[in-house]
């Protein structure tokens, strides 16, 4: 078995839930790869934050949305943006002592 580690932009996401260019048995197909390791699905920082903005308007969708993230995400792998990145980079460079992740 070949295991691939993907990434899912949050349209991508948003397509699968919606079934918006994607069948029923494509997406059938994500979620069975999922389940037998055959892919393992990172979750960003960034895929959250989206999600979260879209609450206040669209609270089904939002929901709908992080069902789906959490389904076929492995939680294991998890990423920041490159922004949080560079945050964290500079704090540890100016911290006395070392900080390990």
């Amino acid at each position: 078995m070949v295991e691939m580690i993907v990434y899912f932009d949050t349209n991508v996401f948003d397509h699968l839930e919606q079934l918006n260019g994607v069948t029923a048995w494509e997406l059938f197909r994500i979620r069975r790869a999922v389940q037998h390791g055959c892919i393992r699905v990172v979750v960003s920082y960034l895929n959250i934050e989206e999600t979260l903005f879209i609450v206040p308007s669209q609270p089904v969708r939002a929901e709908a949305r992080v069902k789906l993230i959490f389904e076929l995400a492995d939680k294991n792998l998890v990423v920041r943006g490159h922004q949080n990145n560079l945050n964290y980079s500079i704090i540890c460079g100016q911290a006395t002592t070392p900080v390990t992740v």
